[in-house]
């Protein structure tokens, strides 16, 4: 009974004390509900004023876009043509050495390409242009190129056909590793178990491409030149000038008797399909 007595007196104090902290503290006049009402309401305003300043903003912002597109459009003009795009700054060809009159229907005239080194599996730093006057068939390459290596197959059925005749035509046959993936060494020992036979007259030829040979390449005859998967072949003629097999892509080997024979004779596309007339015909039996 006596703990239960101090219990209640105990409550009694506390709430007392509780009341005259109430009454003392609160200045505010208004009822607890009606100030969280206040509350809520300036709340509901302020989040509606910065959603009216959101789409102010998101409006101006927009007008601005459209008056700066509108003012682009109206100094800008549309090209009234697609840009031409120059391969290498060089005089237009002649009328002997016009695309329309080469067998290959296509030009790319001496630049910087032919001066970019790359590096023979001898150790020896070379340029295309260490063999000016001869032709060049520049085969590029990759030690896991299958198209590669078939187009490789016909390049060397051309040289033993012309072997076999007995032409004096001077011809340098190129593998030219282009891959960043491959190393000298595996390249040299790929060379060494094909065993190419070079002479005076028909050279083989395994190197290394170096960044900028492969950079100059893609600049001077398109940045597809070097797709492998198409099996690009390149032809560099007496004078310098480069060649691609564009669509054709792969040139079986009597094409590339025929391309080859053309650059060396300089002959018409008729002559080097063995197209000859009847009047060349009826001279060549008297």
């Amino acid at each position: 009974m006596r703990i239960t007595r101090f219990l209640s007196i105990g409550a009694v104090i506390t709430l007392l004390m509780l009341t005259l902290v109430a009454c003392l503290g609160d200045d505010d006049p208004t009822p607890g509900p009606r100030r969280t009402l206040n509350v809520l309401d300036n709340a509901v305003q302020l989040g509606e004023t910065q959603q009216a300043a959101t789409r102010n903003a998101v409006a101006n912002a927009t007008q601005s876009f459209e008056q700066t597109l509108s003012a682009y459009q109206t100094s800008i003009a549309p090209p009234t043509q697609a840009p031409i795009r120059l391969r290498s700054p060089q005089p237009p060809p002649t009328a002997t050495d016009a695309p329309e009159n080469d067998i290959l229907g296509n030009i790319v005239y001496p630049g910087n390409w032919l001066d970019v080194r790359f590096t023979t599996i001898d150790g020896q730093e070379e340029s295309l242009r260490s063999f000016e006057g001869k032709i060049i068939v520049l085969l590029p390459m990759s030690l896991d190129c299958i198209p590669c290596q078939e187009q490789l197959a016909f390049a060397r059925e051309t040289d033993r056909q012309f072997r076999l005749d007995g032409v004096a035509y001077e011809v340098v046959y190129l593998n030219l590793n282009v891959s960043p993936l491959d190393e000298l060494d595996d390249l040299t020992a790929w060379a060494e178990g094909q065993g190419f036979e070079s002479t005076e007259q028909f050279t083989w030829i395994t190197g290394k491409a170096s960044p900028e040979l492969v950079t100059a390449l893609n600049a001077a005859f398109g940045g597809s030149v070097l797709n492998l998967q198409r099996t690009p072949i390149l032809i560099v003629d007496t004078k310098g000038q480069g060649h691609t097999a564009a669509e054709e892509g792969m040139l079986i080997s009597s094409r590339l008797r025929d391309v080859i024979v053309f650059y060396s004779d300089q002959a018409t596309p008729a002559e080097a399909s063995g197209g000859e007339t009847e009047a060349t015909e009826e001279v060549t039996s008297q």
